[in-house]
């Protein structure tokens, strides 16, 4: 049955130098753990910093992103935006990925300026920021947005 979503996303940088593995590690993980809980969402990755989109119940996702703040790995974490209400947008996903290519960077470096983030301004647009986000889906070119 269909029900709306809390999202919550957050940035984050790396601990430790981590390598493509450790990545493909985390995923496995999370996608095993996400798919029980009916969680879905995006991990971005790039040099050091995670972008992750996390949708599902509230009190799963919330729950999650505890588990992330106490993780040794993140340091830094930055929750930029949580919000019920939205369909979700990566349903068939337990947790996409993505690397980020340099033009995404940038692309993404506008919506988010890490000097922004740091501050934790509440100015930051949460629908840019989802439609952002809705970017790396890979049914993206054929989504009117």
């Amino acid at each position: 049955e269909f029900m709306s979503v809390y999202q919550l996303f957050y940035v984050s940088r790396c601990s430790e130098a981590i390598t493509d593995s450790d990545v493909d590690n985390i995923l496995k993980v999370s996608r095993e753990n996400n798919s029980k809980k009916n969680i879905t969402g995006i991990l971005l990755f790039r040099s050091g910093l995670f972008l992750q989109l996390l949708e599902g119940e509230k009190d799963l996702v919330q729950a999650l992103f505890a588990k992330v703040e106490k993780d040794p790995r993140h340091r830094h974490v930055i929750k930029v935006l949580e919000k019920s209400g939205n369909d979700r947008i990566f349903g068939e996903w337990s947790m996409g990925y993505r690397k980020v290519e340099e033009l995404e960077l940038k692309m993404i470096n506008e919506v988010l300026s890490w000097q922004k983030l740091i501050t934790a301004s509440k100015d930051l647009d949460n629908h840019l920021i989802l439609h952002m986000l809705s970017r790396f889906h890979p049914n993206a070119k054929s989504k009117s947005a």
